[in-house]
């Protein structure tokens, strides 16, 4: 009776972990790309990159980019969104405004079979000002949110919904 108990145990155990991974493959870090770089997508799994329209920017500008995600994991992919399954932001080892997603109880959304194209952008600008300029918050220009620094920021697109495929960030320049 108790070897019984124990296999249900482990068997049930054993689906809870299964459920909990995701579809997208690995959690480990991913080294940011100074280009586009198009992983290969195993059969059984699911991957995504990022496309720019340039790794060159200005200060204050706005840089629009795809997330393309290959899904061959076998099914599609439900994921919860607030409206975009995908956001982009702007990091480097002192800034971080990566992306960001209120919470919300929006319908899920699904990543279909095969390749699709999700739109982001980013701004070369702070989301807020107000501050010293000696915090986070950095003091306003002119009554606004200054540019980000010049410099190289790594472009981190991503998804509040861990079964999204989580894209390598890409080396964008900010002059």
């Amino acid at each position: 009776m108790h070897w019984r108990l124990g296999a249900l145990i482990a068997l049930m155990l054993g689906m809870v972990l299964a459920a909990c991974g995701s579809p997208a493959g690995s959690s480990e870090p991913i080294a940011p790309s100074t280009s586009t770089t198009v992983p290969t997508v195993a059969e059984g799994s699911a991957g995504a990159w990022v496309e720019v329209t340039s790794t060159t920017i200005d200060a204050g500008s706005v840089l629009t980019a795809t997330v393309v995600v290959v899904n061959h994991s076998g099914s599609p992919i439900t994921v919860a969104s607030c409206g975009a399954i995908y956001g982009a932001g702007f990091e480097s080892d002192t800034i971080r405004l990566g992306p960001s997603f209120l919470t919300c109880l929006g319908p899920p959304q699904q990543i279909p079979l095969g390749e699709s194209r999700w739109p982001v952008t980013a701004s070369a600008t702070y989301p807020s000002c107000g501050g010293s300029g000696v915090s986070e918050t950095p003091a306003c220009v002119d009554g606004r949110p200054p540019a980000l620094p010049s410099g190289d920021y790594r472009l981190v697109a991503g998804s509040n919904d861990p079964r999204a495929p989580k894209p390598a960030p890409v080396i964008v320049n900010v002059r």
